[in-house]
This record gives structure tokens, sequence and C-alpha cells, in this order.
């Protein structure tokens, strides 16, 4: 077995995982999934030659770099190719296969596509061995090789269009999925407060930090109103220490700033709740200040303007609303 692998993030019920792994016969391998776990150690068990990912093909004019190449026992000749795609990945296998069983028949080899693997798991006591793969996922999280770039599988290869749809497809239906959108707050929630992920958020914290006081330092300048010192970002635009010393220096240069006209707000709100009465019950302006107490009152009542708010004909009269 290998020494594990890289999880995106989780407790083990998501799929993600990555490593290297040593084959049954010493091969150094790189395996992508859990799923690609479960179907090598099926091989090692069965003392089955096998390497992945060695060559790229090129089928009705898409790149295809297939899985697990099974070999002769001293790995002369390629007898099957075999796809592995995760249990909920029954759509996608049954097109791959439509897509690529009849090029490689061409060349005289075996193409099929697993993604039932519970049997395997049961015929060959995988459960402990998973689990082991996961844990060890875990601890190896910050030591995984990098996979960026040339060592990327899909490196310089590109999805056909077909392809493209399914994983879009497949996409948006894992997120209209309640359950599985559940599942996965709870794996990530379980990584992020686990001590590994609280050391994660440590040093992610740390490394924005650094960006940001190299791309927008902090700098000192002197307050616009006060002239004291005091320190802000550099890329952004505040002139004042404080928010009283902005206020004062708007007040003592902004012409009119903090005044307003005497009882203008208050006569808003008067039209507007008397328009909501008016709208609410139906009825005219006339018909509202013939009975304005009695609808007043209801219209407290029934929470269309608040139980604090008086309107009366003296109020309506000394704020200009008749």
């Amino acid at each position: 077995m290998g020494i594990g692998g890289k999880v995106k993030k989780g407790n083990g019920n998501n799929r993600g995982y990555i490593g290297y792994h040593t084959t049954w016969d010493g091969k150094y391998v790189f395996l992508r999934s859990k799923a690609e776990f479960i179907y090598a150690r099926k091989l090692d068990y069965d003392r089955i030659p096998y390497l992945l990912e060695v060559i790229t093909y090129e089928v009705n004019g898409v790149k295809y770099k297939p899985d697990f190449f099974i070999y002769n026992s001293n790995y002369s000749n390629i007898k099957t190719i075999v796809e592995v795609k995760g249990l909920d990945d029954k759509t996608t296998a049954l097109t791959y296969l439509k897509t690529y069983k009849n090029y490689f028949d061409g060349l005289g080899i075996d193409y099929s596509v697993v993604w039932k693997q519970m049997s395997t798991i049961k015929k060959y006591s995988l459960e402990n061995e998973i689990n082991e793969w996961v844990r060890t996922s875990v601890e190896q999280y910050d030591n995984i090789s990098d996979v960026s770039g040339k060592n990327n599988p899909m490196y310089n290869l590109k999805h056909s269009d077909t392809t493209k749809n399914l994983i879009s497809k497949k996409a948006k239906d894992r997120c209209r999925n309640i359950e599985y959108l559940k599942m996965m707050s709870e794996v990530q929630n379980e990584y992020w407060n686990s001590e590994e992920g609280l050391n994660k958020r440590q040093v992610v914290s740390l490394k924005r930090k650094e960006y940001t006081d190299k791309i927008n330092p902090v700098c000192e300048i002197t307050c616009k109103n006060c002239e004291s010192s005091f320190k802000k970002r550099k890329n952004t635009n505040k002139e004042f220490c404080s928010g009283d010393c902005k206020r004062s220096w708007l007040y003592s240069n902004v012409a009119g700033y903090g005044k307003h006209e005497s009882g203008t707000s208050y006569k808003n709100q008067l039209v507007t709740y008397i328009n909501k009465i008016l709208s609410t019950y139906e009825i005219s302006f006339e018909n509202y200040l013939m009975e304005i107490e009695k609808i007043t009152k209801q219209a407290k009542v029934d929470n269309i303007i608040p139980k604090n708010k008086g309107i009366s004909l003296e109020t309506l009269k000394k704020f200009k609303v008749i």
C-alpha cells in the first residue's frame, strides 16, 4: 500500500483523495480518488500487472488519457484498459463506454468502465484499508506532491463538449440535492474545526495578511480636521482619524450639511403613513379626514402604522399636510 494522499477537505465520506501507491509488484503509481484506490487494491490482491495513465489517445479529434492499463505478465502488451468512476457516476460511465469501447476494440484492447465497487470492498474486506488510506491522506495533507501544471493528468488536454455538458449537469444536480449539500457542509465544518483545520486557518490567515500588507501597506497620514497623525491602508480614501472629526469638518466646510428644513422629514413620514392607510382600506383622503380618529386607531390595531404614531387633524395642519 502507499502512504496515502491528499484530501481536498472532509472526514472521509466524500471523494477527492489523491496520492502515491505502491502496487503488489513494486510499481509506483498515482491514484486520483478513493474509487481508484479500491480498484487498485483489487488488482493487487489478484496479482494483476497494471499502471495508470501511461498513454494518451486521440479519439474522434479529442485527446483521452484512460485510468488503468492492465498488462500481460511481463508488461509487454496492454490487455485491458479500465476507466474508474465514482459510485454516483453511472451516467458518465455509460457515456464513456459508448464513446470509447469501439475505438479500443479496433485496437484489439478490451475496454471497460467500473463504477460499482461495493462487491469488491466486501470480497477483499477493504474497509480497514480504505479507512487507513483516508487517515494517512489527512495526515499527509501538506506533504502531497505537486500536481499542478505538467504534473496534472489533464495538462494540455481538452474535454469534449459532451463531457463538459455531463460535468456541468452533474455539478448542478449535486447543488440541488439538499442531502448532498448538508453532507458537504458537515464534512467541511468537521475538517476546519479539527486540529489540522484550525492550524490551516492560521496559516491561511497569515498568508492573507502578508499579501494584503504587500499590495496595500499601512501608512501614516495627518487628519484633515484635527491634524493629528493616524494610520490607514494606502489604497483607502480615509482622510479623518475618526467619525467625529469627519462630521466636525463637514459641518464647518460644507454648506447646509446636517441642516434640514424644519418639519420636512416628519411631514414625509405622515404622508407615507396616510398613503398606507388609504391604500389598505381603499378609501379617499376626504373620507379619511371625516373619520380620522377612528380609522387611525384601527390602522394601529392592524399594524399598518406604528402604534406610537400620532395622527390628527391638528398634526396634519401643523405640518402642512392639509
